[in-house]
């Protein structure tokens, strides 16, 4: 899966998390196995909206707590509502729209495209502006 591919290869990534209904069993094992790769980069960070930290809480459980731990891991909430979900990497941005329903994802678009990347990257440091470190 080229998302996972993608995360795994970058060493700083940035992104954020806007809704609950983007958890679901799917996000659980994918947070399980992404733990493991956390630990090795140069930094994480993740902006979430405040219903979302709690419901990937209650989703994820253990592995979203043992996420939490992990020292290049930065969490940030916000209670301004975040429009969709996205990540920053070192060569590409991500968009991901999810169903309201079942909180799957139905559809992902990557880019390399600069323009696209300074766009994110205002979006994301106006964002970031407001929200606070997890505790």
């Amino acid at each position: 899966m080229r998302i996972r591919e993608t995360s795994h290869e970058d060493r700083k990534r940035r992104g954020i998390a806007p809704a609950p209904h983007i958890t679901n069993t799917t996000s659980v094992r994918a947070l399980e196995r992404v733990n493991v790769s956390l630990a090795e980069k140069e930094s994480f960070e993740r902006i979430f909206q405040a219903d979302a930290l709690e419901a990937h809480k209650n989703y994820g459980g253990e592995a979203f707590e043992e996420a939490l731990e992990v020292d290049t891991l930065t969490v940030l909430i916000t209670d301004e509502p975040l429009p969709f979900c996205f990540a920053i990497d070192d060569a590409s941005i991500s968009i991901v729209g999810h169903d309201l329903a079942t909180g799957l994802p139905t559809v992902h678009v990557e880019s390399d495209n600069d323009r696209a990347r300074t766009w994110l990257e205002g979006l994301y440091k106006r964002y970031r502006k407001h929200a606070q470190v997890l505790d």
